[in-house]
């Protein structure tokens, strides 16, 4: 098992493969804890926003950010192994790395377009609805492109789970 106390926070667009690497990361670590982002934003219920939602969306995304720090705070206290789940903008990291310190990652999965467009697709619900319109996710895999705060980047567009894992974690 590998044990260390940092923070990995494990961007990418859309479908990029972020709980299947944490998932797989899991089984390496001694004591770890997944943080997923969206499920710390999904309290927010009325109104629920997306950061596209103007300053409000911006707002709530920001609280978010927030948030999910002090849960990784708590898990390091706890000497687990934060892995947090987010679509990382350059914004949002600098709020990740003034509140996170020097002990952290951000790696940035970045499959292809077509690859994307793919597991958005493999990802639809029981009645076929798929979690993002086709504009929405060509709007945050374009977003995805022009993120450059990370500190490694992986193409993970043929690679296994397992594969990221060894490269995030080698």
């Amino acid at each position: 098992m590998i044990q260390d106390m940092r923070v990995y926070i494990i961007s990418g667009p859309t479908g990029a493969g972020k709980n299947t690497t944490a998932e797989e990361m899991v089984k390496s670590l001694d004591s770890a804890a997944i943080i997923d982002f969206d499920a710390i934003r999904n309290m927010f219920t009325k109104p629920h926003l997306t950061p596209w939602d103007g300053e409000q969306g911006k707002h709530q995304n920001d609280l978010t950010v927030e948030l999910v720090c002090h849960i990784a705070k708590t898990m390091i206290e706890d000497q687990r192994i934060p892995i947090i789940l987010d679509v990382v903008d350059n914004q949002s990291a600098k709020q990740y790395r003034r509140n996170l310190g020097a002990e952290m990652r951000i790696i940035q999965l970045s499959p292809n377009w077509e690859a994307t467009v793919e597991r958005n697709r493999l990802r639809a619900d029981k009645e076929g609805r798929i979690r993002l319109t086709p504009e929405q996710l060509k709007m945050v895999f374009e977003a995805q492109q022009v993120f450059t705060d990370y500190d490694q980047i992986i193409d993970n567009s043929a690679q296994s789970p397992a594969e990221t894992t060894q490269e995030i974690l080698k």
